[in-house]
């Protein structure tokens, strides 16, 4: 579904991903991880077209996303950015409803399939309750589950996600991804992630890109990427690897500094 092949870009004269490749398939959820400064939101920002690519080419569905228009590609992918600013007080279901605006010609009204989409993302996401409340008035975990079912009612075949729990507690993490995994197998829509917790990785993702300074360190499923060996060469800590007794997935624990010897 989309293809990085040989990428090579950054700000300014400062090259921050080099060369880099590997590919998405239809349907599945892979995660992008590695430490900070390696490149994840620099990449982030290059597939969905906020940064141009220097070298190389980012294709979806074999074609060049510079040649896309960028109402269709918002048509076919969707974006979950780190930060947004809402300061402005939109209505719940006003601002999901922004998500059909890819699919809306200027001046055209929404239709009662539009509304039927926006009432229908929000109550996949547990949100409709709420419709007419201000999204200033949210809570993290609210915000977060507007956010998504804007992006469903775009209806796109890709969903990009740069770090989407950040500042959100434990119980809300698992609410948030366990609901992504289930669009993912019920709807078949593919998810890129960039995530930050390696153990949130290794359980909701099917395969995992790992970066160091800009270039894929490794790539595979959790059990190949998240060996002990990969992390202590690519985050410079000491850990320990073990399996988690209910999911089988890699289970990363830290080690504090004072007991590596």
């Amino acid at each position: 579904m989309l293809s990085i092949n040989n990428l090579v870009c950054g700000y300014q004269q400062k090259e921050i991903i080099k060369g880099l490749s590997f590919t998405a398939r239809p349907g599945e959820s892979l995660g992008i991880i590695g430490p900070n400064g390696s490149g994840k939101t620099t990449l982030f920002r290059a597939i969905s077209r906020i940064i141009p690519a220097w070298q190389g080419s980012i294709t979806y569905q074999e074609k060049d996303i510079q040649v896309i228009s960028h109402r269709d590609l918002a048509r076919r992918i969707a974006v979950l950015p780190q930060f947004l600013n809402l300061s402005f007080p939109f209505l719940v279901r006003d601002f999901v409803a922004l998500g059909r605006t890819p699919h809306l010609n200027r001046l055209t009204p929404l239709t009662k399939e539009d509304h039927n989409i926006i009432d229908s993302s929000m109550k996949q996401t547990d949100t409709f309750s709420f419709k007419d409340r201000r999204i200033t008035e949210l809570s993290g975990g609210e915000l977060q589950r507007v956010l998504i079912a804007q992006a469903l009612s775009q209806q796109p075949e890709l969903l990009l996600l740069d770090e989407p729990m950040a500042h959100l507690d434990i119980g809300h993490q698992v609410e948030i991804l366990d609901l992504l995994k289930k669009f993912n197998r019920e709807k078949k829509l593919t998810l890129i992630t960039v995530f930050h917790d390696l153990n949130l990785a290794s359980e909701y993702c099917d395969r995992l890109v790992l970066l160091k300074d800009g270039q894929i360190y490794a790539q595979g499923t959790p059990a190949e990427v998240l060996t002990y060996q990969n992390i202590e060469a690519v985050y410079k800590t000491v850990v320990v690897v073990k399996e988690n007794p209910i999911t089988k997935k890699p289970h990363i624990l830290l080690i504090p500094k004072d007991k590596w010897r």
